[in-house]
């Protein structure tokens, strides 16, 4: 490959910068001189307020001479500080500043000089036909720092002007310059490249013979035509080399794709695993091919069109290092896309797997579901078994022995009430067992559950939950559903409330709190009374969850109930 070498002196890049040098150059001294001018300029504005503000003072005098003469001193004090202020003081330095506007700033101070006699010897003839001067003086001063002002403003414009023009006409320049030397055989170079877009490699001469940038590239981009043609040429034979690749993956993607539609439209059933292997079968144009899967001999298929063939291949599907299932396939001439036939056994075994798995947790999901309703049942019920229990041994030994009607009597009353509560808590667990089949979502089957309490009272239950569901298993979820259904109905039957709340959310600490609190009137202590379980039950629910379970009084009136539980997702 030849190497084009540029000779610095014919430098596009040198010569435009030298353009742009001089540009800078010309900007710089407009900027300068603008600089200087308008710093020369920054207390113009000052000098001539400070100096009309003289005229001010000089009249004031005269009233303060006849009016406040007390005031005298002060004002003379004001009107020297003006007379000599930093920015009058300033011009006697200034080299710029023209000889007459100094005279006159010396003649001011020389003749208040002698204002300042009058007005301290209360000389009011002397000062006023003087003052009158003294302000012609301070205007004609003012009006020879406008005229500087403005001889510098003109200066600036005249200098700033010329540059402009200058600058004006090297960019132009440099237009043309750019036009005729670079744009024209970019041009050409840009018809090149679009001819060698279109795959035309012949393109037009570059006579570019320019000894700079735009030569070397011409004589650059001519040799890489060349060497560019003979890659596109082997290119393109690769390119068809790929393609005929890609289209044996695309055509295994949509086999595998049709596969995956098959075995997820429908359950799984012999029916679509013989679809499955028969689309296999036909597009790997194989002789036979054969499915087993262990332990379920009913979904066996062998589908084979060479029974004299016995040359089977085979790969054991294995999920999870359980093995599901076995494939085999006969090959025809053609060898078959292995990786393929393995994706798809891993499909088939994935499916079943499924399929298995989901009658195993269905199975579980049953035992839970009975384990819960007979733990439930017994610890609801068995309390008042034990109690029907009692009463009637107590009613067997008074007939035995004491025969004490009114004794029977009573006995019979308790045990009548205990059975309509035990029926009444039978009837609210079987609700609480239907709230949790039908409701999986917490905050649904609250609301549900209390729906049912709201009949039963005019007290206004509202609820809060902000806890997600999957906190609780199936079973904590019905030791939660029972506290609340347990402390609502306390609230209903004991504490004459107006208004029960139900909330449940995430503290400040992080913990997650269940409580139930009404407007009633309190609680007079945490004992029950005897033949009521309701608070032990829920002190035994509240424990199972690994709950803390606290009851009190609230200071603004009525009850709290509070279970404190531990984050159950993180537990898990």
């Amino acid at each position: 490959m030849n190497t084009f070498v540029i000779n610095p002196k014919n430098s596009i890049a040198r010569r435009i910068g030298l353009y742009f040098f001089i540009i800078i150059g010309f900007a710089t001294l407009i900027s300068g001189i603008s600089l200087g001018i308008m710093w020369s300029n920054k207390s113009d504005a000052s000098l001539i307020n400070v100096s009309g503000s003289l005229r001010y003072q000089s009249y004031r005098f005269w009233y303060e001479m006849n009016h406040a003469p007390e005031n005298i001193e002060l004002r003379l004090e004001e009107y020297r500080a003006s007379l000599h202020s930093p920015e009058l003081q300033a011009l006697n330095s200034s080299y710029l500043l023209p000889k007459e506007v100094k005279a006159r700033y010396q003649r001011l101070k020389d003749v208040w000089e002698e204002m300042a006699l009058y007005i301290r010897h209360q000389d009011h003839e002397s000062y006023l036909s003087r003052i009158e001067h003294y302000v012609k003086e301070i205007d004609a001063f003012v009006s020879a720092l406008q005229k500087f002002a403005e001889f510098k403003l003109k200066i600036a414009i005249s200098v700033i002007a010329i540059s402009m023009l200058l600058i004006i006409a090297l960019a132009y320049y440099g237009i043309w310059y750019t036009r005729k030397r670079i744009i024209k055989h970019l041009d050409q170079l840009v018809l090149a490249s679009q001819q060698i877009q279109q795959e035309d490699f012949d393109h037009v001469s570059l006579a570019i013979n320019e000894p700079n940038e735009l030569g070397v590239l011409s004589k650059t981009f001519t040799q890489m035509v060349s060497e560019l043609k003979k890659l596109y040429t082997s290119l393109e034979d690769k390119v068809a080399d790929k393609t005929r690749r890609l289209t044996a993956v695309n055509r295994s993607m949509m086999v595998l794709y049709h596969c995956s539609q098959i075995l997820t439209s429908k359950p799984v059933s012999r029916t679509l695993l013989l679809q499955v292997l028969e689309r296999v079968l036909a597009n790997e144009q194989l002789k036979g091919i054969a499915l087993e899967v262990y332990g379920a001999d009913y979904w066996n298929i062998t589908i084979d069109t060479d029974l004299l063939s016995e040359q089977w291949q085979q790969y054991e599907i294995a999920i999870e290092n359980e093995k599901i299932a076995m494939l085999r396939w006969k090959s025809s001439l053609l060898c078959p896309d292995e990786r393929l036939l393995q994706s798809v056994a891993e499909m088939i075994g994935r499916s079943i797997y499924v399929v298995q798995n989901h009658k195993q947790q269905q199975q579980l999901i049953l035992m839970e579901e009975r384990s819960i309703i007979a733990r439930e049942l017994h610890d609801s019920l068995a309390q008042s078994l034990t109690f029907f229990k009692i009463q009637i041994r107590l009613l067997q030994r008074n007939g035995e022995i004491e025969q004490d009607w009114e004794k029977q009597k009573a006995i019979l009353n308790d045990l009548e009430k205990a059975l309509n509560d035990a029926y009444s808590q039978l009837r609210e667990l079987l609700s609480t067992f239907r709230l949790t089949i039908e409701e999986a979502n917490l905050t649904s089957a609250l609301e549900r559950m209390l729906d049912t309490l709201r009949a039963r009272t005019s007290a206004q239950i509202s609820l809060t939950c902000k806890l997600p569901s999957l906190m609780f298993s199936a079973q904590e979820q019905v030791h939660v559903l029972q506290i609340v259904r347990e402390a609502v109905i306390n609230a209903i039957k004991h504490a004459d409330a107006s208004e029960i709340e139900v909330i449940a959310e995430t503290n400040a600490d992080g913990e997650h709190c269940l409580m139930i609190r009404d407007n009633g009137k309190g609680i007079e202590t945490d004992i029950e009374p005897e033949g009521h379980y309701g608070l032990t039950i829920m002190k035994e629910r509240a424990t199972e969850l690994h709950g803390e379970f606290k009851i009190q009084n609230r200071s603004e009136g009525g009850a709290l109930v509070m279970v404190i539980l531990p984050n159950m997702l993180s537990k898990r």
